[in-house]
């Protein structure tokens, strides 16, 4: 069975859905479900959809089959509940649903049924129904077809309100009572100012401003004194997370270079390739990356420093 709904009703969908903090997918099984119980009188419906089970996000862009059938039980319908509050325990379903789309349908129908006691051989069938929920407003404007032009301006009223949401989840800029100024200095006011207050805080490990800036201070005099490096330089920092990354951030800014991270998870020729593409003169590391660039066949002559 397959129900198309008018301009005007859709309009109206999106507005609520809207009001309603839904999507329109979940605002559509929840009229769903009290469609059915319409029909049959059942209070215990579970309808099945499908979902992309892309879930991870190197899934994304990988080329293959990872459709997988999810189970959306609706316990327990109660005809005497408003929608609105039938369409919240709706939308917490499919997201208590969603974060099994990992597991393949029959294991979600044995570890379902081991809960509630029922045999793995029973014959009730999980799934009595499907629902499959196409937008066609998700899809880009020039590949939709229309046949008036109110759909089209349905259209371009949701491109605009989605539109107008993102330049307003961009609007990051902030007015500042002062000129602004390269992260390191900013630290180096701030430290003359609270020498004795906490700059840098991991676990149980603590430094205030005055230790920070003696540390950030002698390894940059250090970087320069000792490799040379002059403003404009790049160096790379490739550590695991802890205290010495902030203390190489602020030294690489002090001694006029450029700070270039580099991901410790990385493989070596990854991390080679990396360093030659942004032609660093340093790398900083620390004694569990230090073996990484023990690897003299990427090996280019980058100096390489243990803080």
């Amino acid at each position: 069975m397959t129900i198309d709904l008018d301009k005007d009703l859709v309009y109206s969908v999106i507005i609520y859905a809207s009001d309603m903090n839904v999507t329109l997918c979940q605002l559509m099984l929840a009229s769903y479900y009290t469609f059915l119980f319409k029909q049959c009188q059942q209070t215990d419906v579970c309808i099945g959809t499908i979902n992309a089970n892309r879930y991870r996000s190197e899934l994304q862009s990988l080329i293959g089959m990872f459709v997988n059938t999810l189970p959306l039980r609706l316990k327990e319908f109660d005809p005497i509940q408003s929608f609105s509050h039938l369409l919240i325990n709706v939308k917490q379903l499919c997201l208590d649903t969603f974060d099994l789309a990992c597991l393949s349908y029959q294991e979600i129908i044995r570890l379902h049924r081991t809960a509630d006691s029922i045999t793995t051989t029973s014959t009730w069938p999980f799934i009595q129904t499907m629902f499959l929920f196409y937008d066609f407003l998700s899809f880009d404007e020039r590949n939709v077809q229309l046949d008036d032009e109110t759909s089209l301006s349905l259209v371009q009223q949701w491109n605009l309100r989605k539109s107008n949401e993102l330049t307003n989840l961009n609007a990051t800029h902030i007015e500042f009572d002062r000129p602004l100024k390269p992260i390191h200095e900013e630290f180096y006011d701030r430290a003359n100012e609270y020498s004795q207050k906490l700059a840098v805080v991991l676990d149980e490990q603590t430094l205030t401003y005055s230790e920070t800036l003696y540390y950030v201070q002698r390894l940059a005099t250090h970087l320069i004194e000792e490799y040379h490096v002059k403003v404009g330089d790049i160096i790379c920092q490739c550590m695991e997370r802890s205290i010495e990354i902030v203390l190489g951030i602020l030294s690489i800014l002090a001694a006029g270079a450029i700070y270039c991270p580099l991901n410790p998870n990385d493989c070596a020729k990854r991390l080679f390739s990396s360093i030659n593409e942004v032609q660093a003169i340093l790398v900083l590391v620390e004694p569990k990356t230090m073996s990484v660039f023990d690897v003299s066949e990427y090996y280019n002559g980058v100096n390489v420093h243990s803080n």
